[in-house]
């Protein structure tokens, strides 16, 4: 996990940075939005404000369920962490989390321990940590529910329906126009599960996949192998390194030779890993 934060870190900066300097817009003509790098820090900006405000809620409001528990959520799921945190965290100006105890997968999955938590409490900034993290909330699954548990459910919604960015509201409304915070009737659950997963998906589709499209740098390696397959299809045989750059220039989503021969080695290399090799 460590070393695909760190491998992340490093292609994430390098595309912000190319994305700040070169000034591009990004559109998304369906939903009407369109990406600038200055665009893109005030979108993180106001998610962080949104995950602050709803975690206030969690930790003093009148039904104080999470001090009571300290946080034994943490200890119980996987975060989940995706590249949207990396581009969130760098564009807040933040650092990524070093962990000074680092727990492998297997460890982790036996002893119900997040690599994340430390000697001194989450390793992740406190204005961005992944969505499986911030949004949870054990009296939507309790049994029996803790007093006061409807109220809170209420204000929650009504936080995020507060401090929603706007990108996310054009995203919500083409969804039918419910609430991205999925609300039942008293008697039923409240799943902040459901929630997290639905925010991910809205997150990536709104401007994780337009960026990724822009700078397919940011794809991860099973994409960009997948990108030379559907090249390879189109022109009847494995592409050349020319073909490539020619593909590229007609407006393709393909990572340069640079970024495949850093990823897999040689050309040769690389078509072998898409399973081109001639």
């Amino acid at each position: 996990m460590i070393e695909w934060l760190e491998q992340q870190e490093q292609v994430c900066r390098d595309v912000l940075s190319r994305w700040e300097a070169g000034g591009e817009i990004i559109e998304m003509p369906d939903l009407d939005i369109r990406w600038t790098y200055e665009g893109a820090v005030r979108f993180a900006q106001e998610l962080s404000a949104l995950i602050q405000a709803y975690n206030h809620l969690l930790w003093h409001s009148s039904i104080s369920y999470c001090p009571q528990c300290g946080g034994q959520c943490c200890e119980a799921f996987d975060p989940h962490v995706d590249q949207i945190d990396v581009l969130m965290t760098l564009l807040l100006g933040l650092p990524l989390p070093k962990p000074d105890r680092i727990i492998d997968d297997e460890a982790d999955s036996s002893r119900g321990e997040c690599v994340y938590r430390t000697s001194s409490g989450c390793a992740w900034p406190e204005q961005w940590r992944p969505a499986y993290c911030w949004s949870y909330f054990c009296p939507g699954i309790k049994r029996p529910r803790p007093l006061g548990w409807e109220r809170l459910v209420l204000d929650l919604e009504t936080t995020i329906e507060a401090h929603l960015p706007a990108e996310l509201q054009l995203w919500n409304e083409t969804q039918g126009g419910l609430t991205l915070f999925v609300s039942y009737y008293l008697d039923q659950i409240v799943d902040p599960l459901d929630f997290a997963e639905v925010l991910e998906d809205a997150l990536c589709e709104i401007f994780l996949f337009p960026l990724q499209k822009r700078f397919a740098r940011l794809k991860d390696d099973e994409d960009l192998l997948y990108d030379l397959q559907d090249l390879t299809d189109d022109l009847g045989h494995p592409p050349t390194l020319a073909e490539l750059a020619a593909a590229r220039r007609e407006g393709r989503s393909m990572a340069s030779a640079d970024v495949y021969r850093e990823r897999f080695g040689g050309w040769r290399e690389t078509l072998r890993a898409a399973k081109l090799d001639l």
